[in-house]
């Protein structure tokens, strides 16, 4: 044992001496080349474009447009990007990956001819090893990524086209710490200390040599070192080792909405001495829980959660990312006093969740507007049966160290609420593949719970067992005590979009479950347009499959008129403000969206 310290303080301080991390991120967002593609025999004409980028917000508008106008009214379709890269000699025995935050949809990405992956899912971040793609190191590379939106309409609301994520190219040595490789959760916090949990996931090839060592170290706001470890890494046949490290912060200075302080876990790879591979991890320290009876609680104080839903386009920008419109947009809704936000209806930009984190943002992260039950023609659920395992796990692997984020939304008033066997096309045998589907479980459809049930069952699961240290939750639109989310018992907090009226029904329906009012509100206005009486409120259109066909197509400025299902601001704010039991509430939204 005694030999074993005297190993780690030399390791540890010949890490300490050498400040270079072989480990390489490129921003790989300029000088790309794209075309639109159409027909077999149309030319394709290549313009210069720098990532972020949306084609479809390009347009021409128009109402005829598949999409609809519930899709924007803008074009979708077909395109491609391509660009030409070269490696330098240093790259040699390093491997090489591209890293996706999100391109929308159904993209493959090809390097020099040969295909690195397919994702369908356009909100889906992703990283691909291309090492054995690459030709020599000094000789030119293509990479070219194909994008299918032509299928349409695939949205209820306007999702651009393209490569509209940022992109990196990132290279590790052989052994290094993969994508989302790190988990930072801590168990225990109080004003004295914290404990500080780490799992690091490590990729290590079984015909790599050599002794490695896992130095991990927390850094506090001011970017001083406050805890450090240093662990031998032992070889795994499998090629890949999860370590787990628990070190304590004292005094922790706790992320807040009104000071959210945030730490940094700094994970080094050590081969003889020297820092092999840097990964940083920001996290934060806090506590957090949702009650029956008192509503939401952040470090021990109770907080009513004062929150808007979002979509992920930027109006007249488009879907393209852009971190300054999205910061605009948060210190806009903090100086009118919201403190959350609902990622509507799909993971968010990552850009998103670090301005939350920074700025005091909590956040309902959400992972599906539809299961495999469509809403449009071609929407998700074409690819639900195939892909929802795969990125419901990137989803949560990637946001779980956010500390903003403190509840998962597995759905967003999806059908499988309801028992349609109109709607429910499966029969027995379809209906255990796709519980069981690349699940590893043994989950069957018995008679004491509907099919759609067991599937909340899984989906809520699968949430868990990548982070328990959060609620799942779900935005329903049936609140009755039969709605198949609920009665699978999963549902760690019941989560209702509208139907103000049956808030007081829920102790008395879900007793011991905490709620949150994830949706509310759809209230209606036109600056600068008023109609009185003020205090008359009116829900136009009277039925909601009606058109608002007024002659002068406005709604009144004085909140006083919403839409047939929804409720005004004050109505909503009075119902949060009376109730503790309500946690809080979401409004709808808090930018208006295209689409």
């Amino acid at each position: 044992m005694k030999r074993w310290y005297i190993i780690a303080a030399a390791i540890l301080i010949l890490a300490s001496c050498n400040r270079d991390s072989l480990r390489e991120i490129t921003d790989f967002n300029d000088n790309w080349e794209f075309a639109r593609t159409g027909g077999i025999d149309d030319p394709l004409v290549w313009q210069v474009v720098d990532i972020p980028h949306d084609w479809s917000i390009e347009g021409p508008f128009d109402k005829d447009h598949p999409a609809t106008p519930g899709g924007g009214a803008l074009p979708g379709g077909k395109g491609i990007y391509r660009k030409v890269f070269t490696l330098g000699p240093e790259t040699q025995e390093k491997r090489i990956f591209i890293e996706f935050d999100g391109i929308y949809r159904d993209s493959r990405v090809f390097v020099n001819g040969r295909l690195a992956g397919h994702r369908p899912c356009g909100y889906a971040s992703f990283s691909y090893e291309i090492t054995a793609l690459l030709n020599p190191s000094g000789t030119e590379n293509r990479v070219e990524v194909t994008v299918d939106n032509s299928l349409q309409p695939n949205s209820r609301w306007y999702t651009g086209s393209g490569i509209y994520r940022n992109v990196r190219l990132v290279a590790t040595p052989v052994v290094h710490i993969p994508y989302s490789g790190t988990y930072v959760t801590t168990p225990y916090v109080s004003p004295e200390r914290a404990q500080v949990l780490i799992k690091t996931n490590i990729s290590y090839p079984s015909a790599a040599a050599g002794n490695y060592y896992l130095l991990t170290k927390i850094l506090d706001p001011s970017g001083l070192t406050v805890a450090k470890e240093c662990r031998y890494v032992d070889p795994s046949p499998e090629g890949e080792i999860l370590m787990e490290q628990t070190l304590e912060v004292k005094k922790p200075a706790l992320w807040d909405v009104e000071d959210p302080n945030l730490y940094t876990v700094k994970s080094l790879l050590l081969k003889s001495g020297e820092v092999i591979d840097d990964y940083k991890t920001t996290f934060g320290i806090r506590t957090f829980r949702f009650t029956a009876d008192s509503g939401f609680f952040l470090n021990d104080r109770p907080l009513k959660i004062r929150g808007v839903c979002m979509h992920h386009d930027l109006g007249a920008l488009g879907a393209a990312v852009n971190r300054r419109a999205m910061e605009r947009q948060l210190e806009m809704l903090a100086q009118m006093g919201c403190n959350a936000i609902r990622t509507s209806h799909n993971p968010p930009a990552p850009e998103l969740l670090d301005l939350c984190d920074n700025m005091g943002f909590l956040v309902m992260n959400e992972a599906f507007d539809v299961w495999r039950k469509n809403k449009s023609a071609y929407d998700y659920a074409m690819f639900f049966e195939v892909w929802h395992e795969k990125d419901l796990r990137d989803f949560i692997a990637r946001d779980r160290n956010h500390p903003s984020v403190i509840m998962w939304s597995i759905g967003n008033e999806v059908l499988e609420q309801w028992n349609n066997p109109q709607a429910d096309t499966l029969d027995l045998q379809q209906a255990n593949l796709l519980l069981n589907f690349m699940a590893g479980n043994d989950s069957q459809v018995d008679g004491d719970l509907p099919f759609d049930a067991l599937l909340t069952r899984k989906l809520a699961t699968m949430v868990k067992e990548l982070d328990p240290t959060r609620p799942v939750t779900a935005g329903c639109n049936e609140p009755g005590v039969y709605n198949n989310l609920f009665r699978a018992g999963v549902l760690d907090i019941i989560g209702y979009n509208y139907h103000e009226g049956d808030y007081p029904q829920v102790p008395v329906n879900f007793p011991g479950k905490p709620f949150v009012a994830a949706e509310t509100t759809s209230s209606l206005h036109t600056r600068g347009f008023y109609q009185m009486p003020s205090d008359s409120v009116r829900k136009e259109p009277k039925q909601w499959w009606l058109t608002y066909d007024t002659p002068h197509h406005m709604c009144s400025a004085y909140d006083n008129m919403c839409a047939p299902w929804g409720n005004t601001h004050e109505s909503a704010l009075i119902q949060v403000r009376d109730n503790d039991f309500i946690s809080g509430m979401f409004i709808w939204t808090g930018f208006d969206y295209l689409g």
